[in-house]
């Protein structure tokens, strides 16, 4: 970690002065109250030696930037297709390691917020069109958890893109991954946002499944060979009246989605199981052409029903 000491020698002695001169309005404060006859100023300034240096101090240590630093539309986001969020259509899922801001300046405020806007840092990307993993939901379910922490470690980063159904990649440096998938925009520091091939659309029928339960299924989807056969998914319970069959996935046509309802137009030959690869939350409901069916676990993360 980088020190700076002469800024820290500069900021213990603004601090420094800082707390002598409250330590003396407050002293005064109280010689004031006890033995001054005009104690008109006594509360004052004993707010005064209170607020003063907290506002002083903080006004120095917080970074400020104008609003229109972050008002517009990130650089690097501007290669990717944004989708109207007026029709319910989903967002492009998009993986940006988190891995802080290095390579750009922030030597001030100003500067701070640029690299945070222009990198996409913490939730930036939501603001303007797109879905980011890793998010910063505030707390996550188990399953998701044990994702990250077991099965994600061993995942190659085309198995990674692939199953989870990543539109674009946000990554600093990204080596020898962007020899493996196109480059649709640069920005300095190093970064990269990349356009995986070969990935699942966000909501598919597949005519193809083995049956696993949700934590079987969940550490076979690190598994290697998963990246060879995109349409062959594990479900948690299958439908005994259902027979795996052959054959590409199909895609769904999503008609809306957002956090209270989704919407699919599925158009499959031959039929099997719709795969919507968001989390199989609790509290979800389901039907198929009005008909209420029960919802499984595909992956040992997604939602599915049978069609």
């Amino acid at each position: 970690v980088p020190v700076d000491l002469l800024s820290g020698f500069d900021a213990s002695r603004r601090g420094g002065l800082l707390a002598s001169l409250g330590s003396g309005a407050t002293v005064a404060a109280l010689v004031l109250g006890r033995f001054g006859r005009n104690r008109r100023w006594v509360a004052g300034l004993a707010a005064a030696s209170i607020l003063v240096p907290l506002v002083v101090t903080n006004w120095a240590a917080t970074p400020l930037a104008r609003r229109s630093t972050i008002a517009s539309v990130p650089r690097i986001l501007q290669a990717l297709a944004r989708r109207d969020l007026d029709h319910g259509a989903p967002l492009s899922r998009v993986y940006r390691p988190n891995r802080g801001r290095a390579g750009l300046a922030q030597a001030d405020g100003e500067e701070m917020a640029r690299a945070i806007h222009e990198t996409m840092d913490t939730n930036v990307g939501a603001r303007f069109g797109a879905n980011m993993v890793l998010g910063m939901e505030p707390g996550e379910s188990a399953r998701v958890q044990r994702f990250w922490d077991q099965v994600f470690p061993r995942m190659s980063p085309g198995a990674f893109a692939g199953l989870i159904g990543i539109d674009a990649v946000l990554i600093q440096n990204p080596g020898q991954v962007a020899k493996l998938w196109p480059t649709m925009a640069e920005i300095p520091g190093g970064w990269s946002l990349l356009r995986p091939v070969d990935v699942r659309p966000r909501a598919f029928v597949t005519p193809r499944w083995f049956a696993a339960n949700a934590d079987e299924a969940l550490n076979k989807l690190g598994a290697p060979e998963r990246l060879q056969d995109l349409a062959l998914v594990a479900i948690d319970r299958p439908d005994p009246a259902l027979r795996p069959g052959e054959g590409p996935l199909s895609p769904c046509r999503v008609e809306r989605i957002n956090p209270e309802q989704v919407i699919l137009e599925a158009d499959s030959p031959s039929g099997g199981y719709a795969v919507l690869l968001d989390e199989a939350a609790r509290g979800w409901t389901a039907t198929v052409d009005g008909v209420p069916v029960p919802i499984g676990v595909a992956d040992g993360l997604f939602r599915a029903v049978a069609v």
